[in-house]
């Protein structure tokens, strides 16, 4: 089991919001993995805090590999050119994207429950 899937600054702020505090809002977990595999558990430990708040819509945890970032200093133009995004990187952002804008007024005020 992968141990630290959010940190604990993001636990501390969490845990300042009341449990209706997000009642109506659409909720979309964002984080990096290691390997492949993690994502499964990222999205099973997001599903478990998001649960903890009524009434509000879950979207799918948008999960991305370490190896689909670089941190490297700002690339000139010209260098940007020949890189390539790393393969599906933008398909996945869109399809959570999309999600997010398919959410209705009636699914706010219902919530996922």
């Amino acid at each position: 089991m992968y141990k630290a899937v959010y940190s604990g600054a993001l636990k501390t702020v969490v845990d300042l919001i009341a449990p209706d505090g997000l009642q109506g809002k659409v909720l979309l977990g964002i984080a990096t993995a290691k390997l492949d595999a993690h994502r499964a558990t990222v999205d099973r430990a997001f599903t478990e805090l998001f649960a903890f708040f009524p009434r509000q819509h879950r979207a799918a945890t948008l999960a991305l590999l370490d190896s689909q970032f670089s941190v490297t200093a700002p690339a000139s133009s010209s260098e940007r050119k020949g890189r390539r995004e790393p393969k599906g990187l933008s398909k996945r952002c869109a399809r959570h994207c999309g999600e997010l804008a398919r959410v209705s007024p009636q699914q706010l005020a219902h919530g996922s429950e």
